[in-house]
C-alpha cells in the first residue's frame, strides 16, 4: 500500500492466488472452489452429527435449526448477492443491489428458519434454496448481457467460465445430494430372523 513496497504489499501479494486459486489457470480455479466447498460442508454436516446427538433437549434442537440455517443461509446469500449484481447491472445499480442482494437473501434465510420447525424439512428448504440460487448465476450472468463461454474463451476470459462452471458445480451437487437422499429406500430396523438349529 502506498508508492513503494512493502510488506503488507507483498502479503497481499501472496494471499491473491491463494485466496481465489489462480496460480493454474481454469481448473485451479474450478478445484479451488470445489475444495473450499467441501471443507464448508464437511464443517457444516460435523456439526449437524454433533448436535444431532444431543437432540431431545430443547436448546440443542433449536442450535440444530440454526446451523442449518446460518450454514446454509450464509452460501445461499452469498449467491443472492451475485444474483442481485446481475439483475442490477443493465440499470446502472450494480454496487447497491450487491448489498441489498446479500440482505434480502438473508432475511429470506432467517424467516424459513424462524418459521419452519421440522428440523428435515428445513434442511431440505435451505439446500434447495442454496443449490437453486448457485445454479442460476450463470443464467441471471447471461440475461445481464454477458458473454456466452465460446466467446470468454476466445476473449482469453477464462475467469468467468471458471466462476460459471464452479458455481455450477457446487449448486448441482447440492441438488444431486438432495435427489440421491430422496431416492434412497430407509432399511427397516429388523432383528435377524433366528434360523433352525441342525
Amino acid at each position: 500500500i502506498g508508492t513503494e513496497e512493502s510488506a503488507g504489499g507483498v502479503l497481499l501479494g501472496w494471499m491473491g492466488p491463494l485466496h481465489f486459486g489462480n496460480f493454474q489457470g481454469l481448473l485451479s480455479k474450478v478445484i479451488w472452489f470445489a475444495l473450499g466447498i467441501a471443507m464448508a460442508y464437511v464443517t457444516l454436516t460435523g456439526l449437524q452429527l454433533w448436535v444431532q446427538r444431543r437432540r431431545e433437549a430443547p436448546v440443542w434442537a433449536f442450535f440444530s435449526r440454526m446451523i442449518t440455517t446460518f450454514g446454509y443461509g450464509t452460501a445461499t446469500a452469498m449467491a443472492g448477492a451475485g444474483i442481485g449484481f446481475f439483475l442490477a447491472l443493465p440499470l446502472g445499480a450494480a454496487i447497491a443491489w450487491t448489498a441489498w442482494g446479500f440482505i434480502l437473501t438473508s432475511a429470506l434465510c432467517l424467516a424459513i428458519g424462524a418459521v419452519v420447525l421440522d428440523e428435515d424439512r428445513l434442511g431440505d428448504i435451505m439446500k434447495g434454496l442454496l443449490g437453486l440460487s448457485l445454479v442460476s448465476l450463470p443464467i441471471f450472468r447471461l440475461l445481464a448481457g454477458g458473454d456466452g463461454w465460446p466467446a470468454l474463451l476466445t476473449d482469453g476470459q477464462t475467469t468467468v467460465v471458471g466462476m460459471d462452471l464452479a458455481v455450477l458445480k457446487g449448486g448441482g451437487f447440492v441438488l444431486a445430494a438432495m435427489a440421491w437422499q430422496r431416492l434412497r429406500v430407509p432399511v427397516a430396523d429388523e432383528a435377524p430372523t433366528p434360523t433352525p438349529a441342525e
